[in-house]
């Protein structure tokens, strides 16, 4: 979550051109009551398919990081499968493993400098947008003034990066997600932000596809840590956007062609609603199942769907962190295990902000066939 104080300093010249509601606002309320199932748009309802539309109940674990009585900030790289913690004035990296436990910690190396805010960390080129490429490598997206050029921020060697296409008018926000194979998707608002394109990579093909997604948009992002895109393999891709009326909506890439996997309902803006919301992050759990987090709406929230695609939405309830008095907003997640999930939660006042590690667990449900 960006400070309030801050977003101004955060305004690109291509958002002087995005409507107002395009602005990132702060939540009225960021506790809100959990909401029942929904079914998918464009699949099978899980009713239909004799499932019962009873969720699964999550637990939310506090992993010990940092204590309570220090500031923290924890930066989680879901692509090196790795933690940065910064617990008061000291800086360590944690490996996390399959199963979500944090190996022994390091002291930072020195590729690893002085926390920088926000502004510095979007002047940067979005680190946070980044991930793994051949030989070892991690490449991160920049965007040059005129096109999407690609800087190796682990690893040596230009070799083999990947060719950008000539697009129409490419500009910021964007999201990009790889594997260490050279598979690859580049998600990036093109036609003067009239259109959204997806450049997509296989392993072993420097020269990209171009799909054009018409009638959907990417927003300005909640926090420099969100990203929704996530690329499972070159046949399987995750995207969250917007449609024309602002409601986000989740579309996959099947190897042949993009699918919508669930549209939200959305709720228009108008006195004392914050309006539609937008997809903030995608996780994919080992065994299918799907969290999404949606922010800055009325549908804020983790929203999960199970394995099977008849499977139904729903929002897990705002008190899975605890006390329903204490806010906590997701600013990171990492799928572990079968179909647990780490998630980075930051919670506290604007002028006190501090970062906790969180496990949500799903507990064994026959109900919905998991």
């Amino acid at each position: 979550m960006i400070p309030l104080a801050r977003r101004v300093a955060l305004v690109a010249p291509w958002a002087l051109f995005a409507c107002a509601d395009d602005a990132p606002r702060v939540p009225d309320s960021p506790r809100r009551a959990a909401s029942p199932p929904v079914t998918a748009t464009g699949a099978s309802s899980a009713k239909a398919s004799g499932a019962a539309s009873v969720p699964p109940v999550v637990q939310a674990d506090r992993v010990e990081v940092c204590s309570r009585g220090e500031a923290s900030k924890l930066e989680l790289y879901p692509e090196e499968r790795k933690l940065i913690t910064r617990c008061g004035e000291s800086c360590k990296t944690m490996a996390v493993g399959e199963s979500g436990a944090l190996g022994p910690a390091s002291v930072c190396g020195k590729s690893v400098g002085p926390l920088a805010n926000d502004h510095e960390e979007y002047e940067q080129g979005w680190p946070f947008s980044r991930g793994q490429w051949t030989n070892g490598r991690v490449l991160a997206p920049r965007f040059n003034g005129a096109t999407v050029v690609f800087d190796v921020k682990v690893g040596d060697g230009a070799a083999g990066l990947p060719e950008m296409p000539k697009l129409d008018s490419p500009h910021p926000p964007f999201y990009f997600s790889s594997l260490a194979t050279g598979d690859a998707a580049l998600a990036v608002p093109t036609g003067n932000g009239s259109a959204l394109t997806v450049v997509r990579w296989r392993a072993g093909q420097a020269r990209p596809q171009v799909d054009a997604l018409p009638g959907l948009s990417l927003r300005p992002p909640a926090s420099m840590d969100h990203r929704p895109i996530v690329v499972r393999s070159g046949s399987d891709i995750w995207l969250g956007a917007q449609v024309a009326d602002g409601r986000p909506q989740v579309l996959r890439f099947d190897g042949a062609a993009w699918a919508v996997i669930h549209t939200w309902p959305g709720i228009a803006a108008s006195s004392g609603s914050l309006g539609p919301a937008r997809v903030a992050e995608i996780a994919l759990g080992a065994d299918g199942a799907a969290w999404v987090q949606l922010f800055d709406g009325e549908e804020e929230g983790v929203w999960r769907r199970g394995p099977r695609a008849s499977d139904a939405w729903y929002r897990i309830a705002d008190d899975t962190f605890g006390p329903r008095d204490v806010a906590v907003w997701v600013k990171r997640t990492m799928p572990v295990g079968k179909s647990d999930l780490l998630v980075v939660g930051e919670s506290g006042e604007w002028t006190a902000r501090r970062q906790d590690l969180y496990l949500f667990r799903v507990a064994a449900s026959r109900s919905l066939g998991e």
